[in-house]
């Protein structure tokens, strides 16, 4: 039977407390299922402080079998989707969190392999899919936390990116998806969405330094799209791109070429 959520935040709290010795003693499968179940709690603390941070040391920090870290990506591959075509905001949480474990389970396959390729490129499927449908991109609710879906997501672009079962036209389509969401009209990101974001293009350029002409067509295009002719939608468009372009601006510092694009992109269209 699994655990109600007011038991799994009292257990998770001891746990942590103890600085998480007591993982070594706990029956790890029954704690982890609960965890799955409880992973879209609309309680924050017991959503990102216990729960999130439990799969930080479970999936990071402890020498557990494989087999556990594949059947934790399965299930959060799983919720990534998860009330998607509905109109719950409280699904959010869910999927968002769930993409966050999902980056767990990437990193510590990059840390030492064990996934496979087509294990890896099912798992770049799912999240591209994802982040194209996402509708939801609220960054903090005052009561509830954070949702953050496309900062999430773009967390998990810059850990599946630098896979060697991904080439080119899979970097290039991460950036096509970054360049739509930053073009919608409905939100206004003002949550650091756009440099976490930036992280995911810097890690495109670290991967495969050969895709520095594309970054820098992508950045372009960004700045020549058309602005849509009605307010708050043309503002809101017109910010997100300025401040992602900004904020790629500063990570990628070292890039001379780009930085002159994105310079000459923000003058053409007036953002800077």
């Amino acid at each position: 039977m699994t655990m109600c959520e007011t038991e799994l935040k009292a257990m998770l709290a001891r746990i942590k407390g103890g600085g998480y010795a007591g993982l070594a003693t706990a029956d790890l499968d029954a704690l982890v299922d609960a965890m799955l179940v409880h992973l879209g709690s609309v309680d924050p603390e017991l959503r990102d402080d216990l729960i999130y941070e439990a799969f930080v040391e479970v999936i990071l920090h402890r020498g557990a079998d494989t087999g556990l870290y594949i059947r934790i990506l399965d299930a959060c591959l799983g919720k990534i989707s998860d009330g998607i075509e509905g109109d719950d905001p409280d699904t959010v949480f869910r999927r968002s969190f769930s993409m966050l474990v999902v980056a767990l389970v990437l990193e510590r396959d990059r840390q030492g392999p064990f996934l496979g390729e087509a294990r890896v490129r099912e798992a770049f499927d799912r999240i591209c899919d994802a982040y194209r449908h996402e509708w939801n991109l609220a960054g903090y609710y005052p009561v509830k936390g954070w949702a953050h879906t496309v900062a999430h997501t773009a967390d998990a672009f810059a850990i599946i990116v630098r896979s060697e079962a991904l080439g080119k036209e899979d970097a290039g389509r991460i950036l096509g998806l970054i360049r739509d969401k930053f073009l919608q009209p409905r939100y206004c990101f003002i949550d650091g969405e756009d440099e976490r974001t930036a992280r995911a293009i810097e890690a495109i350029l670290q991967a495969r330094p050969s895709m520095q002409g594309r970054v820098s067509e992508w950045a372009a295009s960004l700045a020549r799209s058309p602005l849509p002719g009605d307010q708050p939608a043309r503002s809101i468009v017109k910010g997100n791109v300025r401040n992602l372009l900004r904020s790629v601006y500063f990570i990628c510092g070292r890039d001379e070429v780009l930085r002159r694009r994105i310079e000459e992109s923000l003058a053409e269209v007036r953002f800077a």
